[in-house]
């Protein structure tokens, strides 16, 4: 189990929550409690970060899916474009 104190997205910041994190994209509007007490609206295409037994939910559902960031790998080497020079006549 997992503890955070708080994290952007939920309307009781400051609050401890204990669990898993999973980040997900919404497909559509729809709304839920992230902590069992208040009721959140979360929006179409918005990517946030909820509880994992929430967004198991959702995804069930298909209300959303997972946000998946893609490994890209080492971003490629800056290398200094070839110079030429140019003779100007006068």
């Amino acid at each position: 189990m997992i503890l955070y104190f708080s994290f952007p997205g939920f309307p009781g910041k400051g609050e401890i929550f204990l669990g898993k994190i999973m980040k997900i994209k919404m497909l559509k509007t729809r709304e839920g409690s992230p902590d069992g007490i208040s009721v959140v609206t979360y929006c179409a295409d918005d990517i946030i970060d909820m509880p994992d037994e929430l967004a198991k939910v959702f995804l069930r559902k298909r209300w959303a899916k997972k946000n998946e960031t893609k490994n890209l790998g080492k971003a490629p080497e800056n290398k200094r474009a070839k110079t030429r020079k140019i003779l100007v006549k006068k």
